[in-house]
Order: structure tokens, then C-alpha cells, then sequence
């Protein structure tokens, strides 16, 4: 398994390792990670859980809305396996209470019946240990939070790395492309500065180039590659030329947004807000989003 980029994330996970396998430490820290979404979270949570001999056990976090989805969680797990959730903001609120027992007392108490002939139950998982992950840290609670022992917000991604995951995921398809060095940076330009994005736009750029049957990556592919994915030479697609020109009739919520554009909010912030704050040309304010100046010149609005 690769990992590129979160260089202090990785460096510290190799020092928690290497005591924990030595047996210095006994207990594997719970880990929380935070990002927008495509950033790796759940890869970097595979690699960090590899170092210490461990197999992942994956659980998106809405599927855990009783307690008896948690505890048939549990019921599954190996003691080679350690639980990783994905969107952990979105577990219940019954389901986080039984967690905090987990991640404090490496326990859970579970009552059957009621009244004079209500029994409990106790059950004990040995050193509990818990990766999560969120786009949404606001929607946990502090209780919550500080309960894990890390809690890592992931950098974001250089040209060096993205370029990095580009020219991995080339590899990996044993395909015999030449690729010019000096038009990566211009491939990355599309991308909205993810691993995902970057893997998706990838595999996109594979198929273009085999449909024209090139096995070059040059500058003149890369240009007919963007035309393909719909960017015009302002570097910009329709969607987010859509987006301008509704911003352009004055702020708007993210939830009108997305009702006009018939996308989720998560889409709306990952796929096109992304690009166009990085490039100054929308700002997220106390009246909602707005158009710049420059996104303004851009449409030709000024």
C-alpha cells in the first residue's frame, strides 16, 4: 500500500508503532481524522492501522443507528481487526453513548428486561481501539471528540504529491504512456486538488487517450482532454459557470444552492465550490456565497 502526502501523520504513526510492537505501549490510540471529502481519509486509516499488524473492519457511520448495529459490529470483529468509521458525525446519539464506553472503559453494559427482572450485561473488548473519520467535525460533540487520543486534521495536497499520485496510478496500469513532465502541473490544474479527483480524472484520461489512440501525454492531449471534459479556455466547466452565474444575482446559502443546481451539498463543496474559491473567484461570507471581482470579470459581469 502507497501513501503520499500527510508526511507528519505518517512520521508519527511510525513512532506509535514501533513502541506499540516493541511493547512499550499496549494500547493502540483511538484516532479521529478530519478533512474535506476525497482526501484519503479511509486509506490513510488502512495504512496508519497496517503498521501495527492489524486489518481494518470498515462501517459507513449511518449504518449505525441502534445499538444493535453496533453491537452485531462487535459480534463480527476479529481481535486482528480494528473497527474504522467512515462519517462518524453521523451515528446516533444511542449509538455514541455506548461508544464512549467503549473508548474510556474498553466495555459495554447492555440491560435486558425491565423492572424487578431487568439483568445486565457486561461485555469487554481487551484494549478498544476505534479509528474515525469526518467531513463534519461541527456535527460532533465535544464529549465526543475528546475522546479519541489523536485527533488529526489532514494537510492539504502540493503539486509534488498530486503529481506523485498521478504518475503511481499510471504505473499500476502497466500501460506503456509516455508522459511529459511539463504538462502534469497542467493536469492537476483540473483536478480539485484530491487523491480522489485526481485517481478519477486518471483513469478518465487513460480511456481519452487510448479512444484517439496516443500513447503520449502532451500538451496539445492534455488541452483536447480538458475541451473533452467540458472546460472552456476561461478554465472553467459548465457547471461551474453555472454556479457563477446564479451567485451573480447576489448571495446564496449553500442550501439554495444546491436545490437550484439539483446537487447534495457535499458535490456543491467538493466537486466545483473547491476549485473556485481556490481561485479566488467565489468567497464564503456571512451572507453566504458571493462572487468576486474577479469571478465577476471572468463572466464578464464588470
Amino acid at each position: 500500500m502507497k501513501v503520499v502526502g500527510q508526511n507528519s501523520i505518517v512520521e508519527k504513526f511510525n513512532i506509535i508503532s514501533a513502541l506499540y510492537n516493541d511493547k512499550k505501549i499496549s494500547k493502540i490510540p483511538s484516532t479521529l481524522f478530519i478533512s474535506p471529502p476525497g482526501y484519503g481519509k479511509t486509506t490513510l486509516s488502512n495504512y496508519c492501522i497496517s503498521m501495527f499488524g492489524k486489518d481494518i473492519l470498515k462501517i459507513q457511520g449511518p449504518l449505525l443507528k441502534n445499538k444493535s448495529d453496533l453491537f452485531n459490529l462487535l459480534g463480527r470483529k476479529k481481535d486482528s481487526e480494528i473497527i474504522f468509521i467512515d462519517e462518524i458525525h453521523a451515528i446516533s446519539k444511542n449509538v455514541q453513548e455506548m461508544i464512549f464506553s467503549l473508548l474510556d472503559f474498553s466495555k459495554i453494559e447492555i440491560s435486558i428486561g425491565s423492572g424487578i427482572d431487568q439483568e445486565a450485561f457486561i461485555f469487554e473488548y481487551k484494549n478498544f481501539t476505534l479509528f474515525g473519520a469526518t467531513t463534519n467535525p461541527e456535527l460532533l460533540t465535544n464529549a465526543f471528540e475528546s475522546r479519541f487520543s489523536i485527533v488529526e486534521l489532514l494537510e492539504e495536497y502540493d503539486n509534488k504529491s498530486l503529481i506523485k499520485i498521478f504518475d503511481n496510478y499510471i504505473l499500476s496500469q502497466e500501460l506503456n504512456f509516455h508522459i511529459d513532465s511539463e504538462v502534469e502541473n497542467e493536469f492537476i490544474s483540473i483536478t480539485n486538488r484530491t487523491p480522489r479527483d485526481v485517481l478519477i480524472k486518471s483513469n478518465k484520461l487513460i480511456w481519452f487517450l487510448m479512444s484517439i489512440k496516443e500513447d503520449i501525454l502532451s500538451k496539445k492531449n492534455i488541452e483536447e482532454f480538458k475541451c473533452f471534459l467540458g472546460y472552456d479556455n476561461r478554465g472553467i466547466n459548465k457547471e461551474e459557470e453555472n454556479y457563477l452565474n446564479f451567485l451573480s444575482l447576489g448571495p446564496k446559502s449553500i442550501e439554495l444552492i444546491s436545490h437550484h443546481m439539483l446537487k447534495s451539498k457535499p458535490y456543491i463543496q467538493s466537486r466545483i465550490e473547491i476549485n473556485l474559491i481556490r481561485n479566488e473567484l467565489i468567497k464564503i461570507s456571512s451572507r453566504g456565497r458571493e462572487i468576486t471581482e474577479k469571478g465577476k470579470k471572468l463572466i464578464k459581469l464588470v
